[in-house]
């Protein structure tokens, strides 16, 4: 005698009796059973056994199987389906196993294996259905798959625990679905159903006689995909058994908003997912119809299906009690689900709150609208106030739905992801998608169009699915965020897409909803999980940044600080300069002045030049000291031009003239032909390097032999000067020769020519290079570039600059006419030297040693020009000249003539007088020349322009 069938679970058991899993993986076979019990209890329930079928170890595993329950105190209905696995496990077919020649002792071990693993199998169902079968079973499930789930992610990353977590999470998913599937008992029922293929309307019944295409028969459930049809189908239901107690049929579908069903005696009741029943004998959760009492078997039940898609149709024949419960469980999963979901948004919307960033934004956006896409597929949605505006809509408020849905995700994804970082291209394409999405989801309300919504929902399944690739690609970067993603996302997706197959008519489990509500709960655990992980990142980040601000400040106020010390320091430096300058010029003046008052000897020309040198020479240094400040410091403002370098070093040799005696040195210049060494420089700073570098080597060369000079040009382009003394420089200070205060062995000198001389010449776009060794000596290489063509045509060969010529200059062509000047200067040393500077008849001079007494004079009469010092106590020269402005802006008399007096020659006072009011700008010390040049401007009449 063979048995009908047996139960996957039951089959499961006996593979596992068998030893043909268990050996290979316990641990997954035990996992995997405590979620399949209760399924292979349901299908074991189907069995036809009888006690002459049972094996003769069958009633010994029954029993410990039944005081394993009773120990557990499991009600009666889950007494009967653990019976049911236990009974269907051990069922064998005796004649079967004779005919393959296994005896009757290889028969009891093997059913004694049978029911020890069966009783270890059901012994972790009957736990599950225990908690289940307690109050509230889909609350206590959730809550302990959420705790269950978040303990895999409290120590390592995710990316490292993801084995393990799958490990745990898969046997939990499975008790949850068990629990969530767990309903009481049902009494038995029959029927059947069958599908016309005529597309007719709701208002014609099918003719008698029309064909009819079998859906299936069942004592609980017929499950269906219907076709897509303009008007609808029309389902014929015949009954095969008794009624339960005070039926009711349901019907579950996703799609169609309206239902028919017409009873034996012509009456039509309506059912509408899309508005909530009247009457409290309908359920506002699915399409409920309570059937009359006096149905008998045998009698015909016509259903219409308002399907213009193909459609998803299942049927249950429940008793009322039944019914209720069912309901009432759907009602409370919903309610869990929704708040649930409504917590999470919650969340999600704090952090956009306080964080303002769009991707917290889009997820808030995103939990919402899957929580009313969830709502109207079942119909919850449309029982929530002011949620009827919704129903003229249809079906098309799920397509909506479910777009927008998709499309928040999507936008949510690119920033979660990180793929503007990662993966630029596909972040582009991420934009377009979620734009699309959410514009599809617009358009298709108002567009009553079934293949737009359909296609639309094709897209948004297609895009849900294509994120997993994404994120395993952003995930093998590196990102944890990713993982977070793909175990989220994962499961939801999958549902998805099974419930899309299902809708197409392909055979899925039947408790796919149930599966869709897990991926639910477990996308949006997961990702306010890598919501709150990114969160606490951004916080670390800010603490960092924090931190970093507060070190910034720190830094920016010691930077403020030494700003002010260096400014402080550029003062002092600046008043020591002026106050050293001011009677250096006097001195540098003085030689003239004593040259124009009679004749002199020859010896008093020569004493006299000598002072007039040396008062240049510290001027120079006096200035050369802020210049080498500003060069370390980056911010000299270099003013290239021609420089003779044959003349400068002329002027260098005769200021070294006693150093070469006291060191017994000879210097010899070596210039070969017509060279004519020309750089594009400024002469002061050449002036300074060949002085730092000839000194160095008459220093450092031996008593009695000789230093030589010469120029080449080895490098088109360049201007080559070479210094050699017999000396070596020492091994020790080669390295460091032109470092700062590096003066070995030498008794003068701080050591800081070499580092200067350097410094300068790279200023200058130059180099200073040396050799040396104890053999050939020491060579000082000096390079600077060449100066142009068009630049060396206008060079003047003469006198140094450095010095004035002691020579009476040469008298102006033409005389100047009658002038009247005001001489502005505390010092009177250079009011003096400025007084002589007017020794031509027609020249009225007026002196004057304060700015007050300057504006003073100017309000009695008229000057032609004034000379003005900047740098005076009291009251400036910028004061006084922005004064005498505005007192001729308001009298209208015509602008004077004012020449700005200063020791500084910078670039920067240059233009500052300038554009205070002054029309020139001289530096001291001013030459006769300089004065005859500006009369001429201002007896002229010439603009404001500086020369």
């Amino acid at each position: 005698m063979a048995v009908e069938r047996i139960a996957p679970g039951a089959e499961l058991g006996r593979r596992v009796g068998a030893g043909q899993e268990h050996q290979r993986d316990r641990r997954g076979v035990r996992r995997l059973g405590e979620g399949a019990c209760h399924v292979a209890a349901v299908h074991a329930r189907h069995l036809q056994v009888t006690d002459d079928q049972v094996g003769p170890l069958a009633p010994h595993g029954r029993q410990r199987l039944l005081r394993l329950m009773q120990h557990r105190h499991v009600v009666a209905a889950a007494q009967h389906d653990a019976q049911a696995v236990g009974d269907g496990l051990v069922v064998v077919d005796q004649q079967q196993l004779a005919a393959r020649g296994h005896g009757a002792g290889r028969e009891e071990a093997h059913g004694r294996s049978v029911a020890a693993k069966c009783v270890g199998i059901a012994e972790s169902a009957v736990v599950a259905l225990r908690a289940a079968r307690r109050r509230c079973y889909p609350a206590r499930a959730a809550s302990a798959f959420i705790r269950r789930f978040v303990r895999c992610f409290v120590r390592p990353p995710v990316h490292a625990l993801l084995p393990s977590v799958v490990a745990r999470l898969l046997p939990w998913v499975l008790l949850l679905l068990g629990a969530l599937t767990a309903l009481p008992a049902r009494a038995d029922a029959g029927f059947c159903a069958d599908w016309v293929a005529q597309d007719l309307p709701v208002a014609a019944l099918p003719p008698a006689g029309t064909a009819l295409t079998p859906l299936g028969c069942d004592v609980a459930a017929i499950r269906a995909t219907l076709p897509d049809r303009d008007r609808g189908s029309w389902v014929q239901l015949r009954f095969s058994s008794a009624m339960p107690q005070a039926p009711v049929l349901m019907v579950e579908t996703p799609l169609a908003p309206r239902v028919t069903l017409v009873l034996p005696d012509g009456r039509r009741l309506v059912r509408s997912k899309l508005k909530v029943p009247a009457d409290g004998e309908a359920s506002s959760l699915a399409l409920s119809f309570p059937l009359p009492a006096t149905l008998k078997a045998g009698e015909v039940l016509w259903l219409h299906v308002e399907d213009r898609l193909p459609t998803p149709l299942t049927l249950r024949l429940l008793d009322g009690p039944t019914w209720e419960a069912r309901d009432r469980n759907k009602l409370v999963r919903m309610s869990v689900l929704s708040a649930l979901l409504g917590a999470f948004a919650l969340v999600a919307l704090g952090y956009w709150v306080v964080l303002r960033q769009r991707m917290f934004g889009f997820y808030t956006l995103h939990v919402v609208t899957l929580l009313l896409f969830i709502g109207a597929s079942v119909g919850f949605l449309y029982a929530w106030p002011g949620a009827g505006v919704l129903a003229p809509f249809g079906h098309r408020t799920q397509w909506a739905l479910g777009a927008w849905s998709v499309g928040c995700v999507v936008a949510f994804a690119r920033d979660f992801l990180g793929l503007r970082a990662a993966l630029p291209r596909v972040a582009r394409g991420f934009d377009l998608t979620a734009g699309v999405l959410l514009a599809g989801g617009l358009l298709v309300l108002p567009l009553d169009w079934d293949w737009f919504g359909m296609a639309l929902s094709v897209v948004s399944l297609s895009v849900s699915v294509l994120l997993l690739p994404v994120a395993a690609a952003v995930a093998r970067r590196g990102s944890r965020y990713a993982w977070y993603f793909l175990v989220g996302w994962g499961p939801l997706a999958a549902a998805g897409l099974m419930r899309a197959l299902q809708g197409l008519g392909v055979s899925v489990p039947p408790d796919v909803p149930h599966l869709y509500a897990v991926g639910v709960v477990c996308e949006a655990v997961v990702l306010t999980l890598g919501l709150a992980d990114q969160v606490l990142s951004i916080r670390r980040e800010r603490d960092h940044a924090l931190l970093a601000a507060a070190q910034a400040r720190q830094l920016e106020l010691q930077n403020e600080m030494l700003k002010e010390n260096v400014k402080l320091r550029e003062q002092v430096d600046r008043m020591s300069r002026h106050d050293l300058k001011t009677p250096l010029i006097s001195i540098v003046s003085t030689p003239r002045l004593l040259h124009e008052l009679g004749p002199l000897s020859p010896e008093q020309q020569l004493l006299l030049r000598r002072v007039e040198r040396a008062g240049y020479r510290a001027l120079n240094m006096v200035n050369l000291s802020l210049d080498l400040m500003k060069m370390e410091q980056g911010c000299y403002d270099w003013q290239p031009g021609p420089v003779d370098l044959a003349a400068v070093l002329q002027r260098v040799r005769a200021d070294l003239t006693s150093l070469e005696a006291a060191h017994g040195v000879r210097v010899s210049v070596q210039r070969h032909g017509g060279l004519w060494p020309v750089a594009r420089a400024e002469e002061t700073l050449c002036y300074s390097i060949l002085a730092n570098l000839l000194k160095n080597a008459v220093e450092a060369a031996p008593s009695g032999s000789e230093v030589r000079v010469w120029f080449d040009t080895v490098e088109t382009g360049w201007v080559g000067l070479h210094i050699h003394n017999e000396g070596a420089v020492p091994i020790e200070v080669r390295e460091r020769f032109f470092d700062k205060y590096v003066s070995h062995g030498k008794r003068d000198g701080s050591g800081f020519g070499t580092y200067s001389a350097r410094l300068m010449a790279r200023m200058q776009q130059g180099e200073v290079l040396l050799r040396t060794s104890e053999r050939e000596g020491t060579t000082l290489i000096l390079r600077l570039k060449a100066a142009s063509a068009e630049e060396t045509e206008f060079l003047e060969t003469g006198p140094a600059s450095l010095a004035m010529p002691l020579a009476p200059l040469p008298e102006p062509e033409g005389a100047l006419p009658q002038v009247s000047v005001l001489l502005v200067d505390d010092d009177e040393y250079n009011l003096l030297a400025l007084r002589r500077c007017f020794p031509f008849p027609g020249a009225e001079v007026v002196t004057a040693t304060q700015g007050r007494e300057a504006l003073q004079a100017l309000s009695e009469r008229a000057f032609d020009a004034v000379f003005l010092d900047l740098e005076m106590p009291g009251m400036s020269g910028f004061e006084v000249v922005q004064a005498l402005r505005r007192h001729e802006q308001l009298s209208g008399e015509p602008p004077c003539f004012v020449v700005a007096l200063s020791a500084h020659d910078g670039a920067a006072m240059r233009e500052q007088a300038l554009a205070q009011g002054f029309d020139r700008y001289a530096t001291k010390p001013v030459s006769p020349e300089e004065v005859r040049q500006l009369l001429r401007v201002a007896a002229r009449g010439m603009g404001r322009e500086a020369v």
